[in-house]
C-alpha cells in the first residue's frame, strides 16, 4: 500500500515539526528558572508562539496513523496530545497568576497592551490545549473501536461498498 510506504518518511517529517520548535523554544529560556515568575511569565508567553507547528507535527503524525491503519502509533500520538493538553491548561492557569502578580509592576499607560498580549497569549495555548485534546479523544475513539472489532470490514469490501453507492 502507497501510504504505508510514505509512513515512515511523513513519521520524521512529524517528528522535527515537534523537535526543532522543541528545541528552539528551550534554547530560549535557557537556563530554566521556575522559581521566578517573571521568567515563568516570560517563558509562558513565549510558549505561545511556538504552539503552531508542532501542533501541526502531532495532526500529521495521527493524520498518517490513522490513514495507515497504524493504531498502536495512533493510540501513542493519542496520549501525547492528552498530555500536551492537560499541560497547557495547567500553564493557562499559572499564566494566569503570574499576570495578576506581574500587573503591578507595569506601567499604568502600558497596561492595556500588556493585558491584550497576555489575554492573546491565553487563548492561544487554550485553542491548542482543545485541539489537542480533540485529537486525543477522537484518535483513543478509533483504536478503543479498533480494539473492540468494530469497523474491522476489509477495505475493499468498504470501498466497493462505497462505489456501488456512488
Amino acid at each position: 500500500m502507497l501510504a504505508r510506504r510514505l509512513a515512515g518518511p511523513c513519521y520524521f517529517i512529524a517528528f522535527l515539526f515537534v523537535v526543532i520548535p522543541a528545541t528552539d523554544f528551550i534554547s530560549n529560556v535557557w537556563p530554566l528558572q521556575p522559581g521566578d515568575f517573571r521568567w515563568r511569565f516570560g517563558m509562558t508567553g513565549l510558549l505561545a508562539g511556538f504552539l503552531l507547528t508542532p501542533l501541526l507535527g502531532i495532526m500529521l503524525a495521527g493524520l498518517v496513523a490513522a490513514i495507515t491503519e497504524d493504531h498502536r502509533t495512533l493510540r501513542l500520538v493519542s496520549v501525547v496530545a492528552a498530555v500536551g493538553a492537560v499541560v497547557l491548561v495547567i500553564l493557562v492557569a499559572l499564566f494566569a497568576l503570574d499576570v495578576i502578580q506581574f500587573r503591578p509592576e507595569v506601567p499604568a499607560d502600558r497596561r492595556g497592551p500588556f493585558d491584550f498580549a497576555n489575554v492573546r497569549s491565553i487563548v492561544k495555548h487554550l485553542l491548542a490545549a482543545g485541539s489537542l485534546g480533540w485529537l486525543a479523544r477522537s484518535g483513543l475513539g478509533v483504536t478503543a473501536e479498533a480494539r473492540a472489532g468494530k469497523g474491522k470490514a476489509p477495505r475493499a469490501v468498504a470501498t466497493q461498498t462505497l462505489l456501488k453507492n456512488s
